[in-house]
């Protein structure tokens, strides 16, 4: 059993550190490499969220089309924030989604919630995604700064949660969805996230001070509830890994949880502000 554990361990941390690497390098290399990297992550994503709504892309017409759609979705939103199409082109989507929703009426069983969770999953998932390629374009041009800050925060406050709720976590924070997460944690994830901000507003960039601070807020707040909001979903199907596509971290969304609901928040904000 040791042996085992400490097999998971080496297999967690090397895909973690290819993981991480590999997002850095696709983060610096510009923009068209990003927005490729995340359509790839999107498509993996919906077929991944297909296969835990029981509509598995590889057998069922919903769940492929839902992967087409979703794919459709972002790529116009990621061709928008490049400036490759107007935003109005976006609506070339209706049409899709559209067939999306009459899929359903002809499944063997059709259930209203299976339509709507399908719907919902492909405009989560393109959204959130999207909205990445629209946060590296917030200044008119490519900016690394603003992704890279999100992640770097995101991977900060993930150990200062799991290092805090190791030493002090005794409080559960939302048991019945996510019982491992406890409010020193949560305290934990947010105080090193806010004190990385600090760091990071030392460094040469278009953003001021407020602004690493309120990102280091939406990223330590808002990821856990993508977080719980992906958990929420795999305990309504029992469904314990949205893939296994990382071995020993789970599927797609497993990793990117964070990114589903921080991301549009963070793009409001500086869409607000600039």
């Amino acid at each position: 059993m040791a042996k085992a554990g400490l097999n998971n361990f080496w297999q967690r941390a090397i895909t973690g550190v290819v993981f991480v690497v590999a997002l850095v390098m696709s983060i610096l290399s510009g923009e068209r490499t990003l927005a490729m990297v995340f359509g790839f992550v999107s498509i993996i994503g919906a077929s991944e969220f297909t296969r835990i709504i029981g509509r598995p892309a590889r057998n069922t017409f919903q769940g492929s089309f839902m992967m087409l759609s979703t794919g459709v979705l972002y790529g116009l939103i990621a061709a928008s924030a490049l400036d490759l199409i107007e935003v109005k082109h976006i609506a070339i989507w209706i049409p899709f989604v559209v067939i999306q929703i009459s899929s359903e009426l002809f499944s063997k069983k059709p259930a209203f919630i299976s339509l709507g969770l399908n719907v919902f999953g492909s405009v989560l998932i393109a959204a959130s995604f999207g909205s990445i390629q629209w946060l590296a374009q917030i200044f008119g041009e490519y900016n690394h700064h603003l992704p890279l800050g999100f992640f770097v925060f995101l991977w900060v406050n993930d150990t200062g949660a799991y290092l805090m709720g190791k030493w002090r976590g005794k409080t559960k924070l939302i048991p019945k969805i996510s019982p491992g997460k406890t409010v020193e944690g949560f305290v934990g994830g947010v105080g090193l996230t806010l004190a990385a901000s600090f760091i990071a507003s030392t460094i040469e960039s278009p953003l001021a001070k407020q602004d690493w601070i309120f990102m280091a807020l939406c990223v330590s707040i808002f990821s856990n509830f993508g977080d719980w909001t992906e958990s929420m979903l795999k305990r309504a199907y029992d469904v314990k890994d949205s893939g296994k596509i990382l071995p020993g971290h789970g599927g797609v969304l497993d990793r990117f949880d964070g990114v589903l609901l921080a991301v549009p928040m963070l793009l409001f904000y500086f869409l607000l502000r600039y």
